[in-house]
């Protein structure tokens, strides 16, 4: 078993490896930089607390983007969050109509959002993104043509 300082330091070499990686999830999932800086302190903060596999270089990718998703679906699930809106909703629609594509996957519903963003984004494959998000190869699949049709009609408007 490793010492503390061991373990710390391994802690600040996977929060550099990939620390962009678990934000930028976070806030596609959150559609917040506030909770998405949340969700990467917990998750950070379990890199020390829970049982990681810190030093499986095969699995900890695998296991930061599990904890991330868990983090993600804990928030919004909450009643907090339930009750209130995103700033970008709250705000009068008052913005340019095209704000690029980022809006268009973000206006997407959190499934396909999320499989968009592991797959096109993060480089997984199909079977991987189902493993990931606790579905089926298929399904991911399906997900992912319905959200390529889905953004096809948001850009040709």
């Amino acid at each position: 078993m490793p010492d503390d300082k061991v373990i710390r330091e391994r802690v600040a070499i996977l929060v550099q490896q990939h620390g962009d990686m678990i934000y930028r999830l976070a806030f596609q999932n959150t559609g917040s930089s506030s909770d998405a800086e949340d969700i990467y302190g917990d998750v950070c903060l379990a890199l020390l607390t829970k049982n990681a596999p810190l030093f499986d270089d095969d699995h900890i990718r695998h296991w930061l983007v599990r904890v991330t998703l868990n983090r993600c679906r804990n928030l919004m699930n909450s009643s907090h969050k339930k009750r209130s809106l995103p700033l970008y909703k709250a705000v009068n629609s008052s913005a340019p109509e095209n704000e690029g594509i980022l809006s268009d996957v973000m206006a997407l519903p959190p499934k396909y959002r999320t499989a968009v963003y592991l797959h096109y984004y993060e480089g997984y494959s199909i079977a991987e993104v189902a493993d990931l998000m606790h579905a089926k190869p298929a399904t991911v699949g399906t997900w992912l043509s319905r959200a390529r049709k889905q953004l096809k009609i948001m850009l040709e408007d």
